[in-house]
């Protein structure tokens, strides 16, 4: 149940790698298996039709939603989600390339590594389910999480039930359910979303938590229609985050602790709102606020700031995000230059940002005071320039914003950073070029790094 990048899947697998405390079991004497060999292929396995009903029936009761339609399930390998992963990327290489040149530029990625090279090796680790809303399948994988495979599934031991496969069949499922009755193309794509990713997140992070949610709970065998019972179920999901966190994050290998922490946050940031919502009216309640307006009364938080913290959507003193508009074209300082890609970072990603280059303390800080931000790579010669333009909840956010990515550029460029200009509301930077860069950003040619404040904007 881990996102494979805040973009990437928000935009076309809609959802759903599971990963985490519950684990595929190996033991012989789990009888009744999702997944068995298919007797039209020996060799080969398939979703078990029994089973797959019965879960399918659970989900459905569970989730208080009827499935309009069946849901395929394919089987595949690691080794074949890695060659279905490669397919996606290369149909969409030049968006992600784009995309992969802001990345560079802010030292998420090494100069040398793309988004999809990144996460390649995470998904042997971790991904257990997909839901892919374009073809309105899912996948279950055979082989996911050497490290898993270690662990046997004790309550499969003893009841003979596969909970491990049970728990992702019934996550994906839910998925399904969501898409059948909400439509995830049109949550997650179209419109502001396509631009706007820390918009798309929110609904991203709460679509996982709902799923991450009915597939725990059907693996407890709790009923969240029971108040007492939910409560109890609500505070062992954050006991259970808090355990496997640092676990997951230690499993991640190669892939950026940024990706990393953005993945993980989806199962650990929205539960106190789904948690909200099933008080209020149960899932009925949560799923009217999928179709409210984000930001009305009833709806959707309408930043990561607000998931954050959620003080920030009080109606008495809603903390809203303050839009940017796009650029209409490149700076004038820059003619011939063109427009290559925009959107928006939001207040979780500089958090996670910040805590990479500048500590968890620094990234706290600087998150709780964003007010709205848009970055653009303009291409100017093959060289990427990055134009981003923020707003802060005060002045003194600003300066905190300000102080905290001046501290960051040497993280980013090494000792070829030089202060040029420290004033109360100009800092400068020069960069030399360095071509061979392999850590660090790459730069082909001498730069500057410009930081500007104006009051709340800098």
């Amino acid at each position: 149940m881990i996102e494979l990048d805040a973009r990437v899947v928000a935009r076309v697998v809609a959802l759903g790698i599971a990963a985490g405390a519950v684990v595929a079991s190996s033991s012989a004497c789990i009888t009744d298996r999702i997944l068995v060999e298919d007797p039209r292929h020996p060799g080969e396995l398939v979703a078990d039709p029994t089973q797959f009903k019965l879960v399918e029936k659970e989900t459905s009761a569970r989730r208080h939603l009827p499935f309009l339609h069946d849901v395929p399930a394919d089987v595949m390998t690691v080794e074949q989600l890695r060659a279905w992963f490669d397919k996606y990327a290369d149909a969409r290489k030049a968006e992600l390339e784009r995309e992969d040149r802001f990345y560079h530029r802010m030292n998420i990625l090494p100069p040398t590594v793309s988004t999809a090279e990144a996460y390649k090796g995470f998904l042997a680790d971790f991904v257990g389910g997909i839901y892919d809303d374009g073809s309105k399948h899912m996948i279950l994988v055979s082989n996911y999480a050497w490290w898993a495979k270690l662990q046997q599934d004790a309550i499969g031991y003893i009841t003979g039930i596969d909970w491990a496969y049970e728990v992702f069949l019934a996550h994906e499922l839910d998925h399904a359910l969501q898409d059948q009755h909400f439509g995830l193309g049109d949550m997650l794509k179209g419109g502001v979303y396509d631009d706007n990713d820390d918009a798309a997140f929110v609904r991203k992070t709460l679509l996982e938590t709902e799923a991450n949610v009915v597939g725990m709970s059907d693996f407890v065998g709790m009923d969240l229609d029971q108040l007492a019972t939910r409560k109890s179920f609500f505070l062992f999901m954050r006991y259970n985050n808090l355990l496997n966190g640092p676990l997951m994050l230690a499993l991640s290998g190669k892939t950026p602790s940024f990706f990393a922490k953005q993945s993980f946050a989806q199962y650990e940031l929205g539960l106190s709102f789904v948690e909200q919502k099933l008080d209020e009216g149960g899932f009925d309640e949560l799923s009217r606020a999928y179709v409210r307006v984000p930001g009305s009364k009833g709806g959707l938080p309408e930043s990561t700031e607000q998931l954050l913290w959620p003080r920030k959507m009080r109606p008495e003193s809603p903390d809203r995000p303050i839009p940017i508009a796009r650029l209409d074209g490149p700076p004038r300082s820059l003619p011939g230059a063109k427009l290559v890609v925009t959107n928006v970072f939001g207040a979780l990603a500089f958090k996670h940002w910040f805590e990479r280059l500048d500590g968890p303390l620094v990234g706290n800080t600087v998150a709780d005071g964003w007010g709205g931000d848009r970055w653009d790579i303009v291409d100017d010669a093959g060289a990427s320039v990055l134009v981003w333009r923020t707003t802060w909840d005060s002045d003194d956010d600003a300066r905190e914003f300000v102080a905290a990515y001046a501290a960051a550029i040497p993280a980013r460029y090494g000792e070829r950073a030089r202060v040029a200009v420290k004033s109360a509301t100009l800092r400068t930077f020069t960069i030399p070029a360095a071509p061979d860069e392999k850590h660090r950003v790459r730069t082909t040619r001498d730069e500057k790094v410009w930081i500007e404040r104006h009051d709340k904007d800098v």
